[in-house]
């Protein structure tokens, strides 16, 4: 979810650069997204973006985050 909402939703393949220091996706956690349609390897295949339904799921983690009393 961090990377997603630190890329904006494009996730480069090279990773993301934050302070002059690098962070790269696990691998197995992108394959798990692409596998279900959660993001998608764009034309140019520089990065992976996701998908209306990748951000669904984003939102309902974030939604399930919220404090139980409210």
């Amino acid at each position: 979810m961090a990377y997603a909402l630190f890329s904006g939703g494009k996730l480069p393949k090279e990773g993301i650069r934050i302070d002059g220091t690098w962070f790269h996706p696990d691998i197995w956690v992108v394959k798990a997204m692409l596998n279900k349609g959660y993001m998608v390897d764009n034309a140019e295949r520089s990065h992976f973006e996701l998908t209306p339904k990748g951000w669904l799921l984003i939102a309902e983690t974030v939604e399930g985050l919220r404090e139980p009393w409210r």
